[in-house]
């Protein structure tokens, strides 16, 4: 993780998680990332697991963690200060504002993946 967090740069960072994650991978990696954001936001761990297609207990597993790990919580922080508003809608308006920061977190990434989309 030393060596991870010594390399310059986001392209260097995005390049070498693609080397060592599988698509599938990636997409998890994601989900969860996101899901500290969103519990971070306050969001209720049912509405994170609608969103995100997560299981229940990942989310709760994901939140005890992020009690526990105050480093964790300020990575998460670090990364994103403002909390995301919780905004209930149906259909596939709900998810575009979630995919692009959860695209933005792994630049590059296009293919459309079965877990993040179904």
């Amino acid at each position: 993780m030393d060596v991870i967090g010594k390399t310059q740069g986001r392209s260097t960072l995005s390049m070498v998680f693609r080397g060592f994650l599988t698509p599938t991978e990636q997409v998890m990696l994601s989900k969860r990332v996101m899901a500290g954001f969103l519990i971070l936001s306050d969001w209720d761990a049912y509405a994170i697991s609608s969103v995100l297609k997560l299981s229940v207990s990942t989310v709760y597993k994901l939140k005890h963690y992020l009690e526990l790990s105050k480093d964790y919580r300020k990575f998460l922080e670090k990364l994103l200060p403002k909390k995301i508003p919780f905004q209930p809608q149906k259909g596939p308006s709900a998810i575009p504002p979630l995919v692009k920061l959860l695209e933005n977190i792994f630049e590059g990434y296009r293919h459309r993946s079965r877990l993040l989309y179904s």
